[in-house]
């Protein structure tokens, strides 16, 4: 078996143009994040706990209720604060 370099010099680094924006996750990815970090925060703020599950939902518990609601994704976690009233 043998290997080319393609003219680079062995050893050599060489960047791919093509794959170097795909890596660019800071738009997408930390806008969502902070969007959840902020929503978990205002759910804390009155006492609520939202926990982060296995299939990008969540879980809001609440010692006072004994009890657990499930939101199956990001929409029913807002639709769920704004029947509590934290948004």
């Amino acid at each position: 078996m043998t290997y080319t370099t393609h003219g680079a010099t062995p050893g050599a680094v060489t960047p791919n143009k093509e794959s170097a924006g795909s890596l660019d996750t800071t738009t997408a990815d930390s806008k969502f994040a902070t969007e959840s970090i902020a929503l978990k925060s205002k759910f804390a703020m009155r006492g609520h706990l939202v926990r982060d599950g296995d299939n990008d939902d969540y879980i809001v518990v609440k010692s006072d209720w004994c009890m657990s609601k499930h939101c199956r994704d990001h929409a029913a976690l807002v639709a769920f604060g704004r029947v509590l009233g934290v948004l």
